[in-house]
């Protein structure tokens, strides 16, 4: 079997899993969805009679298996239901938010790559010298801090006292800079310790040697080849922290009040509404699904021992 195939194929039971996880976590929410729906369409406490028929209007009145094949047949149609609070498919909700909260991703990504993967190579240049020991310093600092302490800290300071930037919102280009920086700190901090590691084991392997014997300079060894060989370790912990990306994305969305899923999602849990709760989940885990699936389909690419053996060669930090 084709190997691209073959990592395809991998998705659909890991798809099925987070289909069933999403379904689970909504039902095993405390309170009566149909209860929820129509307490927002009046003051008074609904009677039995009202909460019995708005169930089974919603189709909440079946065994749970049934609810569940149900929904999974409507969602490979493209149909996650539709919003308790905002009376619109969920479909189209997440379809109008998702560019924002990419948008955020990309950027922090980019920003992220550009700060960690030249740092992690000077330190690895220049270990354990002074500017080694003062990128450590940071990068540490960097991955121990609380996304909602620095972004908040940025506030105060880049939009409240230096009125530099907005302080939320989404307008113009420099709206994106504080959201942005933020989301792309621990990211960066990560990988400039990752990129530090890899290329320090790196740069004594034989061919290295081999490389400088023939005249080439030490940035040029460590670009044609220390680099390339990094490329397989780098875009495991790269697509790690594209996870994580995803992840904050929900904390800085809010603070920012950034229109993203991020916030989307926050706002679903607080209101109780369990169709957007589970188109959510679904299109977390399918986003972190099809990020696998293109790092597996890059492994290929970058190494063919990779595609041969079937699976990287690597591990995991």
């Amino acid at each position: 079997m084709p190997y691209v195939l073959r990592r395809a194929l991998l998705v659909i039971p890991t798809l099925l899993g987070i289909s069933f996880l999403a379904f689970a976590l909504a039902n095993l929410a405390p309170g009566d969805p149909a209860e929820q729906v129509l307490r927002r369409t009046s003051d008074r406490q609904p009677t039995k009679a009202e909460v019995a028929e708005k169930r089974n209007e919603l189709k909440l009145d079946r065994p749970l298996v049934g609810q569940y094949v149900a929904w999974v047949g409507r969602a490979v149609r493209g149909d996650l239901g539709v919003s308790y609070a905002t009376r619109r498919p969920v479909v189209t909700e997440l379809r109008h938010r998702v560019p924002y909260t990419l948008q955020l991703t990309l950027l922090a990504a980019l920003l992220a790559l550009a700060i960690a993967v030249p740092a992690g190579i000077v330190c690895a240049l220049h270990r354990n010298k002074l500017f080694d020991q003062f990128a450590r310093l940071l990068s540490l600092a960097g991955a121990s801090m609380p996304s909602f302490w620095l972004a908040l800290s940025l506030i105060v300071l880049f939009a409240v006292r230096l009125s530099m930037v907005p302080v939320a919102g989404r307008g113009g280009w420099n709206s994106y800079i504080l959201p942005v920086v933020t989301l792309a700190v621990t990211p960066a901090a990560v990988l400039a310790r990752f990129t530090r590691s890899t290329m320090l084991e790196i740069l004594d392997d034989d061919y290295m040697r081999t490389a400088r014997a023939k005249g080439l300079t030490e940035w040029g060894t460590v670009v044609s080849h220390g680099l390339r060989n990094a490329l397989v370790p780098l875009l495991t912990a790269f697509s790690i922290s594209l996870g994580h990306l995803l992840a904050g994305a929900v904390i800085v969305e809010t603070i920012f009040v950034w229109p993203g899923v991020g916030k989307l999602a926050l706002d679903a849990i607080t209101e109780r509404d369990y169709p957007m709760i589970q188109g959510f989940v679904l299109y977390a885990g399918a986003t972190f699904a099809g990020i696998n699936l293109l790092v597996d389909l890059a492994y290929g690419a970058i190494d063919p021992r990779i595609k041969r053996a079937g699976a990287p060669t690597v591990a995991t930090r």
